[in-house]
This record gives structure tokens, C-alpha cells and sequence, in this order.
């Protein structure tokens, strides 16, 4: 993994406790996305509120970044909802 660049211009390579902690962050991110959309019945906006998100838009950004196998076959067998939560 690459870190920003140098002063001439040559990536820095991260150490492996840097890397060992953005792939446990990533992990993390990943488990709390999909338990808060089984949680809410895989519905997006509520998923996107409980989650203090912008929208359903910014769960489908992080979804395709995290989880885009369990996303697509959510798509597939309709799982996945979208709609303004009751209030």
C-alpha cells in the first residue's frame, strides 16, 4: 500500500501497522454496514439514517467500496429497498 507522496515525488510506502489498521478499519466499516442493512431490512434510507449517512446514495457509494459481491446479490434476489422512512 502507497501513502502520499514524498518531497520528490516517489510514493511512501506504509508501514505494516499502518496497513494492518486500514484493513481492520475496512473490515469494521464493512460488518457495521451490512448488520445495520440486514437490521433494516436492507432498506437504504433508513440504513442511511441509522448509520448518520447523507442519503441512500452515500450507503450504495460505500456498499460498491465494501461490499459489492453481497450488494449485487442482494440486487439480484430484491432485497434491497429504497424509500423515505415514516415519520
Amino acid at each position: 500500500m502507497l501513502d502520499a507522496p514524498m518531497a520528490d515525488g516517489a510514493p511512501r510506502k506504509k508501514s505494516k501497522l499502518t496497513q494492518i489498521g486500514d484493513a481492520a478499519k475496512r473490515a469494521a466499516m464493512r460488518e457495521a454496514l451490512l448488520a445495520e442493512l440486514d437490521r433494516q431490512g436492507w432498506n437504504l434510507t433508513k440504513t442511511a439514517a441509522a448509520l448518520e449517512m447523507a442519503g441512500s446514495s452515500a450507503v450504495s457509494i460505500a456498499l460498491a467500496e465494501f461490499a459489492a459481491d453481497e450488494y449485487e446479490k442482494a440486487r439480484e434476489d430484491g432485497r434491497i429497498s429504497m424509500g423515505r422512512p415514516k415519520t
